[in-house]
């Protein structure tokens, strides 16, 4: 299971993942959800892969990676001891059927949170595991910024890109960064993250990460402001690099208004048919913005005019209801 696999060109209406020297056996097509963090990822991937049409990973493969004799029931034994029932910040149920990042697995083993040349060959071992006859769906927000490697590691790979007004994004991302780093660890988070294991057995880091997350100066909202800035700013110069017949763009806002139609455009771009019949989803949470975020809303809004405009986001941390992506 070694060696970087890149989508080539179809035979028998599928796209062949192998990488060099490999044999090329037909697979169902390769499918990346991207978009940045907090902007509905982790919801739209819940509701695909409750479908049952697509093979997924789960929180399972995450936490259990490499370790030999694992099983999902154990890990779920293990959840209900440590009393881990819901994701901080937005309150998921967590299960280890939970629709998860691969990021968490690059990182892990010393590589960036997104995709790059050298993690490529583990990536590769991933789409193994995940080969079931169906077709692949990941999502890893990371990459969002970076989707221009993935449209060229992968150039018969389709993307589906979920976006949601830069406020409300940075809002919930500032809320979660606060909510991991309280007094208390966050049990779900350690066991997805090395990384952030390691950050808090350190007093210090603690302390630095906690005082960041206070509020007082407002560091941690300009922080991931710019962020969230500088990806939708890539997005907005490089996403005609793919053209209609690999991408397609919804926003998190219609998702809410209409779930069952944007989830039947995302079926139609991936020739699926019709949706299966869905549970009515959660509306998104009406809030008012963090002092913080208000008084950088004006700067943040000019920052972004060029993704406003292409969204079609207010100033004023509204969607034109009349503009679909």
């Amino acid at each position: 299971m070694t060696g970087s696999r890149a989508c080539r060109p179809s035979r028998e209406g599928f796209p062949q993942r192998a990488g060099p020297g490999d044999k090329t056996d037909p697979v169902p097509p390769l499918t990346f959800i991207l978009g940045n963090h907090r902007s509905g990822t982790t919801w739209l991937y819940q509701l695909l892969a409750e479908t049952g049409l697509f093979s997924v990973l789960t929180a399972f493969h995450v936490i259990t990676w490499g370790r030999d004799g694992a099983s999902p029931a154990a890990l779920g034994r293990q959840l209900t001891d440590q009393g881990i029932t819901a994701r901080k910040g937005d309150g998921i149920a967590v299960s280890p059927s939970l629709p998860e990042e691969y990021c968490y697995i690059l990182n892990n083993h010393g590589f960036k949170s997104w995709l790059t040349p050298e993690s490529l060959p583990l990536f590769s071992q991933i789409l193994t595991v995940l080969e079931d006859g169906r077709p692949i769906l990941l999502k890893n927000p990371w990459d969002y910024a970076h989707f221009p490697f993935l449209a060229q590691a992968f150039p018969d790979a389709r993307f589906v890109f979920i976006h949601r007004h830069p406020f409300r994004v940075i809002q919930s991302a500032v809320g979660v960064f606060r909510a991991i780093w309280s007094r208390q660890q966050d049990g779900y988070v350690a066991l997805l993250s090395r990384r952030y294991r390691r950050l808090w057995a350190n007093p210090l880091t603690r302390l630095i990460f906690r005082w960041l997350g206070t509020g007082a100066l407002g560091l941690d909202v300009r922080s991931i402001s710019g962020g969230v800035a500088s990806a939708n700013q890539h997005y907005v110069e490089h996403h005609g690099i793919l053209d209609a017949s690999r991408r397609i763009s919804l926003r998190y806002e219609d998702l809410c208004a209409d779930p069952a139609g944007q989830l039947q455009r995302i079926f139609d771009f991936l020739d699926l048919g019709a949706i299966p019949a869905l549970q009515t989803p959660p509306r998104p949470r009406a809030s008012v913005l963090m002092p913080e975020l208000s008084r950088q809303a004006h700067t943040l809004s000019t920052k972004m005019t060029g993704y406003f405009s292409l969204m079609g986001y207010r100033p004023d941390g509204t969607a034109d209801p009349t503009r679909e992506s």
